[in-house]
Order: C-alpha cells, then sequence, then structure tokens
C-alpha cells in the first residue's frame, strides 16, 4: 500500500515538472512531448543573441564498467557521475550561462552553454571542458579509487 503511494506521488512528481519554467529544469530535463527544454533553452539563447556551444562528455569504458560492477553498483555509479558533473558544472560556469546539462540517453552527457564571442573562446571552452572531466574524476577517485573512468569529449 505504502510502495504504491510512493509510486503515485513520484509519478505525480515527474509530470509536475513540465509547468517548471526552464531555470528550475537546468539539470537534466526530461523530454516532454508538449515542450523540450534542451531546444526552449537553445532558441532562447539565440534569440537574446548568443551562440550556443554544445559539449559532450562520454564514458569511453561504460561497457566494461557495467561487466565489471553489479547492476545496483553500476546505478549508483551513474547516478554519482551525473551529480559530480552538475557540481562541477555549478563550479566552473556562471548559471546564467548553462542551458542545460542533459542525459544523452544514457550514452553520455551534453552540456549546452551560451557564448558570447567577447567573454569566451574556444580556448577558454576547452579549459572549461578539462576543469570539468578534471574535478569529476577527482571525486569519483574519492568515491570509489578502485574504478577507472575514461571520458571522450568534444
Amino acid at each position: 500500500m505504502v510502495r504504491r503511494s510512493i509510486e503515485k506521488i513520484k509519478t505525480i512528481i515527474k509530470w509536475g515538472k513540465i509547468i517548471l519554467p526552464l531555470s528550475s529544469i537546468r539539470f537534466y530535463p526530461p523530454q516532454f512531448i508538449l515542450r523540450n527544454p534542451v531546444i526552449q533553452g537553445v532558441t532562447a539563447a539565440i534569440n537574446d543573441g548568443h551562440e550556443v556551444a554544445v559539449i559532450v562528455f562520454n564514458l569511453k569504458n561504460m561497457n566494461e564498467l557495467s561487466e565489471q560492477l553489479s547492476q545496483s553498483q553500476y546505478a549508483l555509479l551513474i547516478k554519482q557521475i551525473k551529480k559530480y558533473f552538475r557540481f562541477a558544472v555549478e563550479t566552473e560556469i556562471a548559471k546564467q550561462d548553462v542551458i542545460t546539462l542533459n542525459d544523452f540517453y544514457g550514452d553520455g552527457l551534453t552540456l549546452y552553454i551560451k557564448v558570447d564571442e567577447a567573454r569566451l573562446c574556444l580556448s577558454e571552452i576547452d579549459t572549461i571542458m578539462k576543469k570539468i572531466i578534471n574535478h569529476v574524476e577527482r571525486n569519483l577517485q574519492k568515491y570509489n579509487p578502485t574504478i577507472q573512468t575514461i571520458f571522450v569529449t568534444g
């Protein structure tokens, strides 16, 4: 009985996200049929005169890790990776410049950021990518030193 009630509440909360503004669902937004927060954020940034940079973070050895760990350990690892990426992005990039950090169908994470030619150039974006990866890898080493992750960015 309690389990069913909790499941119903979780479902209501998930569907409740559809009415939230984009700024409230910036990190790992769900994709809706009625509304896609990624497209909405990118369109708003372009309409405001900004360019948009898309940074993809892929876990290269994802298959090896899924074989090495149990299903529950692997799910927990992915959850921790998402948490560390969110913290790193919040630390390294100004909140108003983050359009969204999206889980791209389990294949990797995609970061959409606003770019102004006066503030961010390609080398600065590359530096930000390296800082984010460094931050995530450092935290993962603290979390579980036996796990070796290999990230590919672009």
